[in-house]
């Protein structure tokens, strides 16, 4: 009997371990890295006010794309917005997850509005293997209302190794 429970104790582990490096294979997948997307089913808008404050090389691995985005008159209460690198004229883009960022200076220069706007601000990093000689454009999808929209922004992004 003692034995029976010994290697059932050891299969549960097992199986538990096994779970657990699939789901965070799943969730390394998933949020960090690109995901491609057609445009095409995203409606554009363009009454988003943002703005990217720099883009720079990080290290030798990843470039660092920081920067705020809002939609003036709306409190932002999720942050699910992403990153679009897509090239003029292609339906085909790429997305990667934002990190929330705060930014208490946008809401002080909106300050007319009388919204706070401080989770307005984003980082994002961009893994250097995935960029090898390839020229975007940066854009945004953001969630207005519960709908996702395409932002176009025509700020350039290349990574020239």
């Amino acid at each position: 009997m003692n034995c029976i429970r010994r290697r059932l104790s050891v299969l549960i582990v097992f199986i538990s371990v096994i779970v657990i490096l699939i789901c965070c294979a799943f969730s390394y997948k998933y949020y960090h890295g690109l995901k491609e997307i057609n445009i095409n089913n995203y409606k554009t808008r363009e009454d988003m006010t943002y703005h990217v404050n720099q883009i720079n090389k990080m290290n030798t691995d990843y470039d660092h794309i920081s920067g705020w985005i809002l939609k003036r008159g709306n409190k932002i209460r999720q942050f699910n917005t992403k990153l679009v690198l897509y090239r003029s004229g292609d339906n085909c883009a790429y997305t990667l997850p934002l990190k929330l960022c705060q930014r208490p200076d946008v809401t002080k220069v909106f300050a007319i509005d009388h919204i706070d706007y401080n989770n307005s601000g984003f980082e994002a990093k961009i893994a250097h293997k995935y960029m090898k000689n390839n020229k975007f454009k940066i854009g945004f999808i953001v969630n207005v209302n519960k709908n996702d929209y395409f932002v176009k922004t025509n700020i350039n992004y290349s990574y020239r190794g």
